[in-house]
């Protein structure tokens, strides 16, 4: 399922230490982004398989609606959504064609473990207790777990533009060696977003799978 490759999920413990402060960079998009109720972006995303020496591309927007709405939409290469109206999450898959059903897996929002793309990308760094924050460049930082994490992520490289005070592209290096880029072009902070945006309808001909 296509839908599948946008969950990058880590689950998050306790430090054992405290974390080291913010990059004042980081703390001016930061501010910026929670102060927007809302967030829209294009992005193109590569996913890199390390074991099959394969590449993966795809393109699409996402919009956030604090404080827990999301609408994550891949069109190309093959279509798919994922939302989430705050108590669950819908993830869709329509039919390749006419005669196949499309089908939607829905998920209580508890039960979806925490993502950590979608927390970098809606700048809301502070919450995330576990990484250390590197300063590569006015426009790069380097995120590293801290030992005993048990993340799936060796590494992440967060860019941003310091000017315009928004995030650009995340990298995720798993250990795995799969290598996951996400770029986000024409971000729009605040602007109006219908809760119905979050809400997912199957259309009719859909299965549905409640897990």
């Amino acid at each position: 399922m296509v839908v599948k490759t946008l969950f990058i999920s880590v689950i998050f413990s306790s430090l054992t230490h405290a974390a080291a402060p913010l990059p004042k960079a980081l703390i001016a998009i930061e501010k910026k982004y929670q102060s927007a109720k809302t967030l829209t972006t294009e992005f193109e995303q590569t996913t890199q398989v390390a074991l099959t020496q394969s590449q993966k591309h795809d393109k699409g927007v996402i919009s956030f609606k604090r404080p827990d709405k999301m609408h994550w939409q891949t069109m190309e290469p093959n279509p798919g959504l994922l939302v989430c109206d705050g108590k669950t999450y819908s993830i869709y898959t329509p039919p390749f064609d006419k005669n196949e059903r499309g089908s939607v897996i829905i998920k209580k929002a508890s039960e979806v473990r925490s993502e950590l793309a979608t927390q970098l990308l809606s700048g809301q760094f502070s919450g995330i207790k576990s990484l250390q924050f590197k300063k590569i460049s006015n426009f790069t930082f380097e995120l590293h777990p801290n030992k005993g994490h048990g993340s799936e992520v060796k590494s992440i490289i967060l860019e941003i533009n310091a000017k315009k005070e928004i995030i650009t592209g995340v990298t995720l290096h798993h250990l795995n060696g799969n290598i996951v880029l996400l770029r986000f072009n024409n971000t729009v902070l605040g602007s109006k977003l219908d809760d119905s945006m979050f809400r997912f309808v199957p259309p009719a001909g859909t299965d549905t799978f409640k897990e």
